[in-house]
């Protein structure tokens, strides 16, 4: 699997800070080349785990943050099945 350029994590992250899980699975698609069953399980994991790291940012003024794009990288690295380099 190809690692996600930091634009596009930063990307998949406001949008599910914003509530927009869909995009946020077809950013990560066209980044990772991941199916769509694959794609959505990673992006509900990274939610779970962007919900309890940075729960204030959920909302619908939400604009980031949180370290959002060196957050995303090491959740998903610590993803089962995502060997990212």
């Amino acid at each position: 699997m190809t690692e996600i350029p930091e634009e596009n994590a930063a990307a998949i992250t406001k949008a599910l800070f914003a509530g927009r899980k869909i995009e946020a699975i077809k950013i990560y698609r066209d980044s990772a080349g991941a199916g769509l069953k694959e794609a959505k399980e990673a992006m509900d994991r990274l939610e779970a785990e962007l919900h309890e790291e940075c729960p204030e940012k959920f909302s619908a003024s939400a604009k980031g943050g949180c370290g959002a794009v060196l957050l995303f990288g090491g959740m998903l690295a610590a993803l089962a099945g995502w060997g990212m380099a």
